[in-house]
């Protein structure tokens, strides 16, 4: 997702290669039209470097798809991705 210019990542790789190749089930395994519960690593702070050194304290674990609504611009739980400043802020 990085080499695409994106911070954070938009969804989980399945969803993204779903939404790259057209919505078809190839293994009939996963209904595309319900919520993606699959894990996504985001930066809290993206003004720090992607480097494993640096990612203690500042890496978190949602969902695809509150993945997906934070890149929209939604909050999720009380939380919001504030892109002009690459921060991830809540209570």
């Amino acid at each position: 997702f990085a080499r695409l210019g994106f911070l954070q990542p938009p969804s989980c790789l399945k969803c993204a290669h779903h939404q790259t190749v057209g919505h078809k089930q190839h293994d009939n395994t996963t209904d595309i039209s319900e919520p993606c519960n699959r894990l996504v690593a985001w930066r809290k702070d993206a003004n720090v470097l992607l480097h494993p050194d640096k990612l203690e304290g500042n890496l978190l674990v949602v969902s695809c798809a509150s993945a997906t609504k934070l890149h929209k611009g939604e909050t999720v739980s009380n939380y919001v991705w504030d892109r002009k400043q690459r921060l991830f802020t809540g209570p």
